[in-house]
């Protein structure tokens, strides 16, 4: 039998449910199919007749138990009335109750109220009572002298003068509490300044391991009685709210060591340098001043007192003085000193006043930072643009750092003095120093420079323009131009300029890296804007020397030179490699990526600080400046999204002088080469050989045969051959100067950029792989330009002439074939013009007009490739008085 749960699907099928059955039968064949079907009917009616009997039985059990439900129901009905009535008497109760309890509350808040007055009321009397007996009683205490006790009953009359300063009685209390409280002052401020002054003498006496002569003026103190001493004085004067007079008095005994300290540095760094000026160079005196201690340094000067001695002691250790050399050197150690200095008071100030030290020690520090921004303010104002310089032989020899590198070096030093202070505070006083106050210190100490990271831009130009007027001195076109000037004159001028375009490189690289080093790249908009104005005053100066070669081109030089050199091809290959080395990597390119490389790495790199010196404070000079100014940094930034245009420039004037140099170079340099072909065509169209007729009589024409060329075309060929080994010997003597005096003005401008040095010891010069002059696809560029020249001034010639037979067309023809072949030779193109005329000259008229309409013919379609040029044609038509159709 089935499961009944089957019969009660929704989705019974009997007819599927009946075939099932019937499947399943055939599988047995013990019985037929109606015994059963017979049976199954059976059980299912037997299987119905016992679900009807469970539903019977199942429905009067359940009509049996519903009176009984139903009374359950009214039973709980009932409860739950008789639960809400308890509940809401329950609820009206506790609101009584509530009512009565907020009554009593407000008696006892009142009655409360009245008591603290009342007590309230005693203790201000009782207040009154002490301070009218202080009053009366601190006049005693003075003239006893105890301080601690004046100073603890001034603090009660202070506190009692807030609870009853307004009683008539007292009104003028206060104004007598502030004359007590500056009888106090007075009384302390004197004894708190020579305990001060006491307590930093002993810690520098102690420093200085015992200075001699310390032991026999000045008794024995010891130290820690007198930080004792200065502990009690300044709680004397914290108990009546004077802090203001500890950190007055802190300062004024402190700044009184730190000013001598920082003008016996300034006075050792003057000598130094008067000593350097007065000694001349190369002379023993700096042997002997390095062998005047052989056991160790000097000991600081005599002059300053045992304090700053001691402190310049723990500061430069064996260091001192500072050794004879540049600012940076003196400033690296007295920014050494400062900071021992200021670490000495920080470890003073927390084991004395420990719950002050760092407020002390950030006026302290500002006071000491402010003396030295003004000193190194005047210092860097008087530091000339060339320390010193020297001559040697014929030219200029530099020796000594220049203004921009030494600010450079000075700029380094001053950030690790930042670096310093950060550290040290940090070490002494970790996060519990305000953030405000370290920030202010931090762009204090990096203040000195900051007037001159603005007008960096302003320093890099006058420095470019110093060492580029030693690089291309400005008065060499008037030389090259004077009427006296021979050609190796000129030569040996141009010659001294060869390597000039890559130490102009080199100085505008250095220029780069100078200002990423100093400002960080704030100021990279501007050194660009500078770089641009003096590449394009060197450019115009290369210029002016082709202007200045140029007007020596109409001198009477001869005809040639021995070997058919034309005159200045030397000077002028010169000038080819100048302009080669300016428009090619060496300058423009080069100079021009820098300083897009430069402005990207900044842009990135100031945003990130700017962030960073948002969020905490960092000894970081450009995150502080771009922080200060967020409008440059958004130019900056504006401007690095604007370079991703092609068509940005970054040196625009640099561009446009660039193209300038390259027009006037070419078009003097093939002046001079083209000199000789004009002259030697010049006399084509007056030529009786064009207009030759046949000798008249003949009766039988002659026979065909090829005109040689005649003579002035051949000098013109031969010269043209003879072209490209005097370009190669004049190209190769150009690079090789070049190349000569590349180390030469390489060490021209590392002296004059202090070396170019990075931070890791590298020449930013020497860093770039040099890029040498290619003298070979020059001599050939050359030679295609001139040959092609050569042939256009030809071609010109020829249409010049008046009349031309078919016996003078013959010639012409032969003069221009030979003029192609040598073209073909130096694997030059013909032009057209050329190969029109090698192709029509010497046809017979009827035959020229033939092929000459045809040409023409073939030249009008856009679809055929034709070498005839039609003005050409026509021109030699015109002068075989042969009229086109």
């Amino acid at each position: 039998m089935a499961n009944v749960a089957e019969f009660g699907n929704e989705d019974f099928d009997v007819v599927g449910w009946v075939n099932k059955l019937c499947a399943q039968k055939r599988g047995s064949n013990e019985e037929t199919l109606d015994k059963f079907l017979s049976e199954m009917e059976m059980r299912l009616q037997l299987s119905a007749e016992e679900i009807e009997a469970s539903l019977h039985d199942s429905s009067n059990q359940a009509l049996r138990r519903i009176p009984f439900a139903v009374q359950e129901i009214y039973r709980l009905q009932g409860d739950i009335q008789g639960m809400q009535d308890r509940v809401k008497a329950t609820s009206q109760q506790v609101a009584i109750d509530a009512r009565e309890s907020n009554s009593s509350v407000a008696n006892i808040a009142q009655l409360d109220m009245v008591k603290r007055n009342v007590q309230s009321a005693s203790s201000t009397l009782a207040e009154a009572t002490e301070l009218s007996s202080l009053f009366v009683k601190v006049e005693e205490v003075f003239a006893a002298g105890d301080l601690a006790v004046v100073a603890s009953m001034l603090s009660s009359m202070r506190r009692s003068l807030s609870l009853v300063g307004d009683v008539p009685e007292f009104r003028e209390g206060r104004e007598t509490l502030r004359t007590l409280e500056d009888r106090l002052q007075s009384m302390v401020e004197g004894q708190l300044s020579e305990a001060l002054t006491l307590s930093g003498n002993l810690r520098s006496t102690v420093s200085s391991s015992g200075a001699p002569g310390v032991g026999e003026t000045e008794p024995q103190v010891d130290p820690a009685a007198v930080d004792d001493r200065v502990r009690t004085l300044c709680g004397l004067l914290m108990a009546v709210g004077r802090y203001g007079v500890i950190e007055q008095q802190f300062v004024a005994s402190r700044m009184v060591m730190a000013t001598r300290m920082w003008q016996a540095l300034l006075q050792q760094h003057a000598q130094q340098q008067q000593q350097q000026q007065q000694a001349p160079m190369g002379s023993s005196s700096s042997g002997s001043s390095s062998t005047a201690n052989p056991t160790g340094p000097p000991a600081p000067p005599s002059t300053m007192p045992p304090a700053v001695r001691g402190v310049v002691g723990v500061a430069t250790s064996s260091a001192w003085p500072p050794p004879q050399g540049p600012l940076p050197v003196w400033l690296a150690q007295a920014h050494s000193g400062l900071l021992a200095l200021i670490r000495a008071e920080a470890g003073w100030c927390g084991r004395v006043l420990p719950s002050h030290a760092h407020t002390l020690l950030a006026v302290f520090m500002a006071s000491v930072l402010a003396l030295v921004r003004q000193s190194l303010k005047v210092a860097y104002d008087r530091l000339p643009q060339q320390s010193s310089t020297s001559s040697s032989g014929g030219g200029g020899t530099r020796h000594g750092a220049t203004k921009v590198a030494i600010l450079q070096a000075a700029a380094a030093e001053t950030s690790k003095f930042a670096q310093g202070i950060s550290g040290l505070l940090d070490s002494c006083f970790g996060p519990a120093f305000d953030a405000q106050a370290k920030r202010q210190l931090l762009s204090a100490a990096l203040q000195p420079l900051e007037d001159w990271v603005s007008r960096w831009a302003e320093l890099e130009s006058a420095q470019l323009a110093t060492d580029m007027d030693a690089v291309l001195p400005v008065d060499l076109s008037q030389k090259l131009c004077a009427p006296e000037a021979s050609t190796e004159d000129m030569e040996s001028l141009l010659q001294s300029v060869g390597g000039g375009v890559r130490a102009a490189r080199t100085l505008a690289l250095q220029a780069i890296h100078r200002s990423e080093s100093v400002t960080g790249g704030s100021e990279v908009k501007a050194v660009a804007e500078a770089l641009d104005s003096q590449l394009s005053t060197f450019v115009g100066r290369l210029t002016a020397l082709a202007r200045a070669l140029e007007q020596q081109a109409g001198r009477n030089w001869g005809d040639a030179r021995e070997g058919g050199v034309p005159p200045l091809l030397g000077c002028w290959m010169q000038m080819v490699v100048l302009a080669w080395e300016v428009g090619s990597s060496a300058l423009l390119a080069r100079v021009d990526a820098s300083i897009r490389a430069s402005l990207a790495t900044s842009a990135s790199t100031l945003q990130a600080a700017a962030a960073r010196a948002k969020a905490e404070v960092l000894p970081d000079a450009p995150g502080l400046r771009m922080a200060a100014k967020p409008q440059q940094l958004q130019q900056i930034l504006q401007l690095a999204a604007s370079m991703a245009d092609a068509r940005s420039q970054l040196l625009p004037k640099t561009t446009a002088q660039v193209v300038e140099l390259g027009d006037a170079v070419h078009a003097g340099a093939l002046e001079v080469l083209l000199a000789h072909v004009k002259e030697s065509v010049q006399v084509v169209p007056s030529m009786p050989e064009w207009a030759k007729q046949e000798e008249p009589g003949s009766v039988a024409p002659m026979p065909s045969f090829s005109a040689a060329p005649l003579p002035y075309i051949t000098v013109v060929g031969e010269y043209l051959m003879l072209l490209p080994h005097h370009l190669m010997d004049a190209l190769a003597a150009a690079a090789a100067s070049a190349q000569a005096n590349i180390g030469k003005g390489g060490s021209k401008s590392e002296a004059a950029g202090d070396g170019g040095a990075g931070e890791d010891g590298t020449h930013t010069g020497a860093a770039e792989e040099e890029e040498e002059v290619d003298v070979e696809g020059l001599a050939a560029q050359w030679l295609d330009i001139t040959v092609t020249a050569a042939a256009n001034v030809y071609a010109k010639a020829i249409a010049q002439v008046p009349h031309v037979t078919q016996q003078g067309g013959a010639q012409l023809a032969a003069d221009a074939e030979y003029f192609c072949n040598v073209m073909s030779a130096l694997h030059v193109v013909p032009p057209p013009s050329l190969l029109t005329i090698q192709a029509f000259a010497a046809l017979p008229d009827d035959q020229f007009k033939e092929a000459a309409s045809g040409a023409a013919a073939a030249s009008d379609s856009a679809h055929e490739d034709t070498q005839v040029e039609l003005t050409a044609l026509r021109a030699l038509s015109t002068a075989r008085k042969i009229r086109l159709s």
